[in-house]
């Protein structure tokens, strides 16, 4: 759901259809061998709060993707999520957005819009909010030790240029 006015709205219908799912899909997971994992999404199933009701509201020890973006959503910093997952983590994608004060000026056609109605678009890393050096640090502090994904949009005309550069800046974190 990406628009944050029909999540409240039907707030406990969406979560407890999601925690259905989730059941399901990590049963299924189950019978056949493999882990399920979740990642930070949407309005809902995100940020401290919304992540630990859903944990909360089910027995399943499901993984978890950490998205540094993805926390933004709902207008929280990815270093206040990571200890609340720290022993399910199994993979971290890295974003970058810039974030701007929605009570500003209009949403623009390439700009997302936060539960608390701000804005994110793309940026490289290192260029928007996410703080880097303390996302890592808390990484380290709980002993990740995992994969890394890199997450790029194609700034520019240049593609390939876009992704090496973001490489570039997240091996000075590895």
């Amino acid at each position: 759901i990406s628009d944050p006015d029909r999540t409240e709205r039907n707030r406990e219908i969406y979560f407890s259809r999601g925690v259905r799912a989730i059941e399901e899909v990590y049963d299924y997971c189950q019978s056949i061998g493999i882990r399920s994992v979740y990642e930070d999404q949407g309005y809902l199933f995100n940020g401290v709060q919304g992540f630990k009701r859903l944990m909360d509201a089910t027995d399943r020890n499901f993984g978890v993707v950490v998205d540094f973006g993805n926390c933004l959503f709902v207008d929280e910093p990815i270093e206040d999520f990571i200890p609340l997952v720290k022993d399910r983590i199994v993979n971290v994608h890295v974003k970058d957005y810039i974030y701007t004060d929605g009570t500003t000026r209009d949403k623009m056609d390439n700009e997302f819009i936060t539960a608390k109605k701000n804005y994110l678009s793309d940026c490289n890393f290192g260029e928007g909010i996410v703080n880097f050096d303390r996302a890592f640090q808390e990484l380290r502090k709980i002993g990740y030790n995992g994969y890394y994904s890199v997450e790029s949009v194609p700034m520019g005309d240049d593609e390939q240029k876009t992704f090496l550069k973001n490489v570039e800046y997240l091996c000075k974190y590895l």
